[in-house]
């Protein structure tokens, strides 16, 4: 085991599992520092290369979820995407554990950027998730702090399938997503456009329309404010319009979504290196890449838990009764536990109809591409 250069509680916890045999993943790394307030960490290896330790106590169903879904990142071409690269679940009891996540260590990005950093950390993210969702995979939990910057400069995303564990909403969700209505891929134009202005610093009210930036170019703005109105109608309707009207605005050009699809609309199936990627998830499903087997992902981990479980059955129901007594107060945790069901329910249903209608965008628009050459055919 290596040493740690920083501690805490939790460390000292998540230590004391691996001592018991219960937890592997950290015995190859020392933890250097905790970033910010929440349980994430820096940490190194052997050969001190950095990387980001994420630590979140959830039950084994949950974590699942969060890993099988972090997983499909590794099939897309961008790289603005961070991906998950090890993963491990430490069980506490029959129904809590740590779910932990190793991934690329990324600078957090400071407020506030000069109006060219944010179009091209804008337009960065925007490529990448045009890609996600025409996979059929939303965010949900867009946030500055979700967005980093990589030693080249390039800007990157992370925090994909955490709205998994915790899907209550923030102050960047979309009006839709905090109602439970029907939210899709614009709720991530939303969140995604309201931390862009974060970063150029400005300041974030509820339910107030945008407010000019000293230094910020008005069409900047213009853009962002578009980008996250309150109707889902009125944003952009894809990611790809939003980035070309980020691209365009400092130069005082404006864009609007038929502009957008009528230039270079080839490119939207078309990843960070050129190469195709998938329209939809249906189109992933039947690629020829190899794919991950989900539905085994979690079963050697699964099987490991279940036997821990009915090994230590006794036990854990005496920790579990006397839990109960301490915590029997403590009706916003049950209050919490009992909501978030529902609530993801309402994110799958969501998701599925987002996927559904980008289908129908794709068979609209080959049909009218095929038009011409339909009544050029029957001319003849």
């Amino acid at each position: 085991m290596m040493s740690d250069k920083y501690t805490d509680k939790l460390i000292g916890e998540l230590r004391k599992l691996e001592s018991q045999k219960k937890l592997s993943l950290l015995a190859e790394y020392s933890v250097d520092e905790k970033i910010e307030d929440e349980d994430i960490y820096l940490i190194s290896d052997q050969e001190g290369k950095k990387s980001e330790l994420r630590v979140f106590e959830t039950d084994f169903e949950k974590a699942e979820d969060c890993s099988s879904e972090a997983s499909l990142l590794g099939f897309l071409k961008t790289n603005s995407v961070i991906r998950v690269d090890k993963w491990e679940y430490a069980k506490l009891s029959k129904k809590r554990g740590y779910l932990l996540t190793v991934s690329e260590a990324a600078q957090r990005i400071e407020a506030p950027l000069s109006p060219e950093e944010a179009v091209k950390l804008g337009t960065d993210i925007t490529s990448a998730l045009e890609e996600c969702h025409m996979t059929g995979l939303l965010h949900l939990c867009i946030t500055p702090s979700s967005l980093r910057r990589a030693d080249d400069g390039s800007y990157k995303i992370t925090d994909f399938g955490t709205v998994r564990i915790d899907p209550r909403p923030n102050d960047f969700s979309a009006p839709e997503y905090r109602a439970l209505k029907d939210f899709d891929h614009r709720s991530d134009i939303y969140s995604l456009s309201l931390s862009i202005y974060s970063l150029l610093g400005g300041n974030i009210e509820d339910g107030e329309e945008l407010k000019p930036i000293d230094g910020c170019p008005q069409g900047l703005i213009d853009v962002l404010r578009k980008a996250c109105s309150s109707d889902p109608e009125e944003r952009y309707a894809f990611m790809r319009p939003f980035g070309i009207a980020l691209e365009r605005c400092l130069g005082g050009e404006t864009v609007d979504d038929d502009d957008s699809e009528n230039d270079d609309s080839d490119e939207v199936y078309e990843g960070n290196d050129g190469e195709d990627c998938f329209a939809d998830r249906a189109d992933y499903e039947n690629s020829e890449r190899e794919k991950p087997e989900l539905d085994d992902l979690f079963e050697e981990e699964a099987e490991s838990v279940e036997e821990d479980i009915i090994d230590e059955d006794e036990e854990e129901d005496d920790d579990e009764e006397q839990s109960d007594e301490n915590d029997g107060g403590d009706e916003s945790e049950d209050k919490e536990s009992s909501d978030s069901p529902q609530l993801w329910d309402r994110v799958e249903c969501s998701r599925a109809r987002a996927a559904g209608d980008i289908i129908l965008m794709i068979i609209i628009a080959l049909a009218l591409l095929a038009f011409p050459a339909v009544i050029k055919l029957l001319s003849c």
